[in-house]
């Protein structure tokens, strides 16, 4: 799944936020008011990927939860929920695998939650 965030979003090490902002600021709705969605949620994403086994994992469960956030967004005149709109197809549906690849290797989160996003971000 790593692999498909980094092709979609062209992470690298130099357009990735790092690793040590993501585990300093583990909710990517909040403190990163410079940057749009497009910017910062692909590294959030392969953070999750990378780093799935840490107990409780917090950064996960907030990726999720913004990315149900903006799957939930019905208007592009919202920058900082316009993530879905800002997306490719490409970028969409990598999304979407995220979300699936969630269900299947991140036993303590909300399993409905990650369902109605799927369906969310489907439906765009």
């Amino acid at each position: 799944m790593y692999s498909e965030i980094a092709e979609a979003f062209q992470l690298s090490e130099n357009s990735a936020i790092s690793e040590d902002y993501i585990c300093s600021h583990p909710d990517p709705m909040s403190d990163i008011s410079d940057l749009e969605p497009l910017q910062y949620m692909p590294s959030y994403m392969a953070w999750c990927v990378q780093n799935r086994d840490i107990d409780g994992n917090l950064i996960c469960m907030y990726t999720i939860n913004a990315l149900a956030e903006f799957g939930r967004c019905k208007s592009p005149e919202l920058p900082h929920l316009a993530f879905k709109f800002r997306c490719s197809h490409e970028q969409k549906q990598t999304v979407i695998g995220f979300l699936k690849w969630s269900l299947a290797n991140l036993p303590l989160e909300d399993k409905e939650q990650i369902g109605r996003a799927i369906k969310q971000w489907s439906g765009s």
